[in-house]
């Protein structure tokens, strides 16, 4: 037997599994953290974007989206969206989001 995954958001939303949520969360959480740590800059192609997760230490960056830009070694350049805190620049007189280099783990792939 298959389970598909409309399967069990179905069986969540609906409730079939409110005795086990907390396992289910937890696991959830455990499985994220370990693709989160596997990942590697050959996960990422330049043009791809990104959106800052919970790891990211700089929480003001949490959900915000950027842009592949280049690689660093094992690391990521991109290109934030928006300007936001020290991580704005002004080019030309217009505000952008400046460029950042960050470890793979504290982006996830939204494309």
């Amino acid at each position: 037997m298959t389970i598909t995954e409309s399967a069990i958001a179905s069986g969540i939303a609906a409730g079939s599994f409110d005795s086990e949520l907390k396992q289910i969360i937890e696991a959830a959480k455990n499985r994220q953290q370990q693709i989160r740590s596997a990942r590697t800059v050959a996960d990422f192609g330049i043009g791809d974007t990104v959106r800052f997760n919970d790891y990211c230490a700089t929480k003001y960056l949490h959900g915000h989206q950027a842009a592949v830009i280049g690689f660093r070694g094992k690391k990521l350049l991109v290109k934030l969206k928006n300007p936001i805190g020290k991580h704005a620049v002004c080019v030309d007189g217009k505000w952008e989001g400046s460029e950042v280099v960050v470890p793979p783990s504290i982006v996830d792939l939204v494309n």
